[in-house]
């Protein structure tokens, strides 16, 4: 017979912080507290833990407190399980906290599901604590179970990946302990073998653990591969030996897989600091860890970014086969098809004209590149060329490291070789199948005002027409045919922004260079300013400053203080549309550009202007997801050494006839706030 309905168990260490808030939540439950054993295990704590967990058990007889020598937190729990007396376990961290209706819950769907189920989840939520008060979020995990209390079979639900200790598990002599020999992924295999017994677990919505957020917690000490990357191959091998008599189950391979993918999308997972030997007998662990898990696993792993997927597929170093007809491409591995493409895509990452020439650039985003040649090329009027690829800055697909192979490109038709009329059509070859592009996405366009009905603008003596998707029509026209596209525009934008019509009505008269910083900073910009004020008289030159005028005057001359222009004003604005280079110092558009992104947006084939970074000093890191031409929008740069040059050449895309070398001027005077 059992003493209570319920043993709740906490693992205590150095926690007296904390501990008071998590021992109230519990004596705050809206179920009989009476019938709720407490048990506070403390493993050698050092501070006042240990006074405070005597003081609850002086003041309560269900609350019963334990001292024994530091072991760690696997072997105070099955302290806790020993001593036990409740028909339920659920377990608590000395930081976390319940929600006051939990243990009402979870005995309730026991009592409904008891010979169904052993283990029972609830309601993961994070608890942080910040400057603003506390903020508390649900945990994504908890989607898994579709917010639905039931019983859910591992073996149809695979994917439910019940890794942390919200959980309350039936009291028997058959429950598998904790693994004291693993210091990591400890509750996540405690949690599956316990699941697996009968295969099912039970989900409850009522309650909730709130999961306290701390930098001291075990999930952070282990983040990095430097510490975690031995235990990480320890934990996945601990769980696949549990069943090396059968075929690993599909819940056991997606738990394995999730704690892989938190890691591989964050960059904790490859242990680079490995010495050569080392690193190459962890790789192929890895490998055989990841060989473990069917390819149907890794394709249906909602938590998984598609083409990370892929990548996870690449990982076993085993042949992918692809089949293909004219619909599509078709991947296969071991004989079994995993994933197919017959809707090709392209990310437009710019659409402009600069120096008389239309340009398109963007990447393949086609699956598995590594293992086929997908080609782009483009049709002008009836002849076809292909056009030649690199290696995306996009290729680091939402993380810092190499995930998918994308290919770029950059299509250049300079207008004055346009007689008459240029029809446009890029489309994908993959040996000698011609595909559509059935998708695109546009992650920059420096052509067509975004978000309104506009398909046509003029450059020159030139309309632009978009067609559909990459398919584009340039025709030479006359001056009637320019002032009623022109106006058409303007009207309509007119009637989204009457203010933003105004700014297009503006004319673009004379060379105007502009001169960026950010807030409060003297910075290259206010430098190469000063350098550049009395040279090329023909040309215009003002400073954009975002502080109080007089607090800047100072630093110029009288002549210079006649240019300087407030950030954000009317006459900002006004140099901007007319606008030939802006120089800045910081490349984001927030630092330059006085209008917001939806404004800029509506006046986007009126600028003609060039952005020049003035770099700050030498790049030595390799980040071509914050640097690439791909992602800055930068067309040229002002650096100081070969050196730079040849980094932004070679590892970000740059034109090499882009990038001056010059002395920078601020190096002339000590870098200083304004």
């Amino acid at each position: 017979m059992f003493s209570y309905d319920i043993s709740i168990v906490i693992p205590v260490y150095n926690a007296a912080t904390v501990l008071p808030e998590t021992i109230e939540s519990l004596i705050k439950q809206n179920y009989r507290f009476e019938n709720i054993q407490i048990l506070l295990i403390d493993d050698g704590s050092s501070d006042n833990s240990g006074e405070l967990c005597i003081e609850y058990a002086n003041n309560y007889t269900n609350i019963e407190y334990f001292y024994k020598e530091n072991s760690g937190v696997s072997d105070t729990r099955n302290r806790g399980i020993e001593l036990a007396s409740g028909e339920y376990i659920l377990f608590l961290d000395s930081d976390d906290m319940l929600r006051e209706n939990t243990v009402k819950s979870v005995l309730s769907f026991f009592g409904k599901h008891k010979d169904e189920v052993d283990v029972v989840a609830y309601k993961l939520e994070l608890y942080y604590e910040n400057e603003d008060g506390v903020v508390i979020k649900e945990h994504p995990r908890n989607a898994n179970y579709n917010k639905q209390t039931g019983v859910y079979p591992v073996d149809k639900f695979p994917y439910l990946s019940q890794t942390t200790m919200n959980i309350c598990l039936r009291n028997t002599e058959d429950i598998v302990k904790f693994n004291v020999n693993l210091p990591f992924c400890e509750d996540a295999t405690f949690n599956t073998l316990n699941i697996m017994r009968k295969k099912k677990v039970g989900y409850v919505n009522g309650g909730g653990y709130l999961y306290r957020q701390s930098s001291y917690s075990s999930v952070n000490k282990y983040e990095s591969p430097v510490m975690a990357s031995t235990l990480l191959l320890e934990y996945a091998e601990n769980l696949i030996n549990q069943f090396e008599t059968e075929k690993l189950p599909k819940y056991v391979q997606s738990i394995i897989l999730y704690e892989l993918r938190w890691r591989f999308q964050g960059k904790h997972l490859f242990p680079e600091h490995l010495h050569k030997d080392k690193r190459e007998e962890w790789d192929q662990r890895f490998k055989s860890i990841v060989n473990n898990i069917d390819n149907e696993v890794i394709m249906n792993q909602p938590l998984l970014d598609k083409y990370h997927k892929f990548a996870f597929i690449r990982f076993k170093e085993k042949n992918i086969d692809v089949i293909q007809n004219n619909k599509g491409l078709y991947f296969f591995q071991e004989g079994k098809q995993f994933a197919k493409e017959v809707d090709f895509e392209i990310i437009t990452t710019d659409i402009r004209i600069i120096n008389n020439e239309f340009i398109i650039m963007g990447f393949i985003k086609s699956i598995l590149q590594e293992e086929v040649e997908v080609n782009i090329g483009v049709y002008e009027n009836n002849s076809f060329k292909l056009l030649e690829l690199k290696n995306s800055a996009y290729s680091y697909h939402r993380k810092r490291e190499y995930s998918n192979l994308f290919k770029s490109f950059e299509y250049k038709v300079p207008l004055d070789k346009i007689e008459k009329e240029l029809d446009i059509e890029l489309v994908l070859k993959v040996g000698d199948v011609i595909y559509p592009i059935k998708k695109e996405f546009i992650l920059r366009d420096r052509l067509f005002p975004a978000d309104t009905s506009i398909n046509k603008v003029v450059k020159g003596n030139f309309a632009i027409t978009r067609v559909e998707k990459l398919n584009f029509n340039i025709k030479k026209i006359n001056l009637q045919q320019k002032n009623d596209i022109i106006d058409q525009n303007n009207q309509i934008i007119s009637s989204i922004n009457p203010e933003v019509g105004e700014y297009r009505l503006i004319s673009q008269t004379k060379k105007i260079w502009l001169y960026n910083d950010r807030v409060n900073i003297a910075d290259n910009g206010y430098f190469q300013f000063r350098h550049d004020f009395n040279k090329d008289q023909d040309i215009e030159k003002y400073y954009i400053y975002d502080c109080e005028k007089s607090e800047i005057e100072h630093r110029f001359t009288l002549e210079q203080q006649k240019n300087l222009v407030k950030f954000g004003s009317d006459e900002h604005k006004k140099l901007f549309i007319k606008a030939q280079y802006i120089f800045t110092s910081y490349q984001g558009f927030v630092e330059y550009s006085p209008f917001d992104k939806d404004e800029f947006n509506l006046i986007l084939d009126k600028l003609d202007f060039q952005v020049v970074y003035l770099q700050h000093g030498v790049l030595h890191c390799h980040a071509p997801w914050i640097y690439s031409r791909e992602v800055t929008g930068i067309d040229k740069f002002i650096v100081s050494s070969q050196f730079e040059k040849d980094n932004l050449v070679q590892k970000y895309l740059y034109d090499k006839n882009n990038i001056f070398i010059k002395g920078m001027p601020r190096f002339e005077e000590r870098y200083s706030s304004i």
